[in-house]
């Protein structure tokens, strides 16, 4: 493990032992480490809470979003050293970063394209955390928005693969004590390899209780719309446990949405699409 006294300064306290304990108890085979420029952008750190655990651990690899439209080469030259040097297994974009440092208002623009050009290359997924397009006066149709830039990227780069983390914003979606999702909200992704995070205890946690029967409508429209090979669980471990155990992030798909999810099905949610998009020989519940 990686002690107090050996953190970066810019690291929070964690440890990879501790992670892998949570992991054994909640049933969980392998985890997925996301980045966050809140938490870590020490790729070394990532790098050895991987080193530590290889066989339970893999991670995202941090970019400095702001640096990808001004210094597009600094940009490129750290995200293929996180992949490269580094050996982490994917990238982690959050757009909102650069839109509030810069004046860039996609990730698609001209300016971002030296990157793209050079990271898709790589051929590790890149995974999004979305928010609503800048300037949108309704959240929720800004966030399908933004969604359909990240189809627009992929549509450009055949050979990008990508996942939206943290399924959509679900609060946005809120009407009273129910969930009312458009049909707009799917369209994005059609005919397209593009994933989606299935998480709704760390969105809504708070409003709806564990095993939250309230989400299961829009868990099946999910279903029915991107299909179950395009669907990954997440935790967002230790976020949601605001509002419900490690376990019970699971649970509440495993053991109460199973009656409207083959077995087959509901393993590739729970990780064998994960394991598929990471080129995880094994299937993993990750």
């Amino acid at each position: 493990d990686y002690t107090k006294q050996q953190l970066p300064p810019n690291v929070i306290e964690f440890s990879p032992g501790a992670m892998v304990a949570e992991m054994d108890h909640a049933g969980v085979d392998l985890g997925l480490i996301h980045a966050d420029a809140t938490l870590t952008k020490d790729v070394a750190y990532l790098a050895g809470c991987v080193a530590a655990f290889p066989d339970r651990l893999r991670a995202m690899a941090p970019v400095d979003e702001a640096l990808i439209p001004e210094n597009p080469d600094l940009a490129i030259v750290r995200a293929v050293a996180a992949i490269q040097k580094h050996r982490l297994h994917a990238l982690k974009i959050i757009p909102a970063y650069a839109y509030q440092q810069t004046r860039s208002r996609s990730f698609t623009e001209s300016a971002w394209r030296p990157f793209w050009d050079a990271v898709v290359p790589l051929g590790v997924p890149v995974f999004f955390t979305l928010g609503s397009r800048p300037g949108a006066h309704d959240p929720r149709q800004g966030f399908i928005d933004e969604v359909w830039e990240l189809r627009r990227l992929m549509d450009r780069y055949p050979t990008l693969r990508a996942s939206v983390t943290h399924g959509y914003p679900w609060r946005a979606f809120l009407d009273g004590k129910r969930l009312t999702v458009p049909a707009t909200v799917w369209a994005p992704f059609r005919d397209t390899s593009l994933m989606l995070e299935v998480g709704f205890p760390f969105r809504i946690g708070d409003v709806f209780d564990y095993p939250y029967a309230e989400c299961r409508p829009v868990l099946e429209a999910m279903i029915r719309h991107i299909g179950p090979d395009r669907l990954i669980w997440g935790s967002d471990m230790p976020f949601q446990n605001r509002f419900c155990t490690y376990r019970q992030s699971r649970d509440y798909l495993d053991k109460y949405s199973a009656w409207f999810l083959s077995p087959a099905d509901l393993a590739k949610i729970i990780g064998g699409n994960v394991a598929r998009l990471l080129r995880i020989e094994s299937s993993p519940e990750a």
